[in-house]
């Protein structure tokens, strides 16, 4: 689910919200002005993972794996 920033017209003070990438947000300003005057910004998108984790071997073809151990291959001894 993306975090969106957004900025309030009034007050000027900027906040993130996570939500839906359809979902419209009806929300008071969180700093104290109280108006429902937020603007999404146009900003770098970010994400939050969560869950189990994200492991090179969900996506990619084996051959293109790197530093991925087998059940059949020894950890490299350390230097």
């Amino acid at each position: 689910m993306p975090i969106y920033e957004y900025r309030c017209s009034v007050c000027h003070h900027e906040t993130e919200i996570l939500h839906g990438m359809n979902e419209t947000i009806d929300q008071a300003c969180p700093q104290g002005c109280g108006q429902n005057t937020l603007a999404r910004l146009v900003s770098a998108p970010k994400v939050r993972f969560s869950g189990q984790g994200y492991y090179e071997t969900d996506e990619k073809p084996k051959e293109k794996q790197r530093n991925v151990l087998t059940k059949d291959e020894p950890a490299a001894a350390s230097k």
